[in-house]
């Protein structure tokens, strides 16, 4: 009788031990159940920041790009700029050199019309002096 009563006092710990590691493995379980939530969550939020990360980057490739294209317009303007200013002053220049050439024939026609006045003025003279001779 002893012995079954001692035997019985130590199934029911065992049962009792077995129902206490019965409830850890039920928390432990529910533990895991949550971390494995809270894993996902976090992965999904790695997601979202990685796919966020991307973006910024197209978006920061984009730009680059836009602004590539728009140094080479500028490029393109100036070298135009360069071009016309260059097509200008060859222009300027040419029209300098027209008007020294203006001006130096302008110089030779006074010359020629000096000597011409000159000339009619010794023609009156001399039809004059003829004029009074007769």
């Amino acid at each position: 009788e002893q012995r079954r009563a001692e035997l019985e006092a130590e199934l029911r710990e065992a049962q009792d031990s077995c129902g206490k590691l019965e409830s850890d493995l039920v928390a432990t379980r529910t533990d895991v159940d949550d971390l494995q939530q809270s894993l996902a969550s976090e992965k999904l939020k790695l997601a979202e920041a990685e796919a966020e990360v991307g973006r910024i980057g197209e978006s920061m490739a984009t730009a680059d790009r836009v602004r590539v294209l728009e140094v080479q317009d500028l490029n393109e303007k100036l070298l135009t700029k360069d071009t016309s200013v260059g097509e200008l002053e060859a222009r300027v220049k040419s029209l300098a050199d027209g008007l020294e050439d203006a001006q130096s024939a302008s110089a030779d026609a006074q010359a020629v019309n000096a000597t011409l006045e000159a000339t009619v003025e010794q023609l009156r003279a001399s039809h004059e002096a003829a004029t009074e001779r007769l």
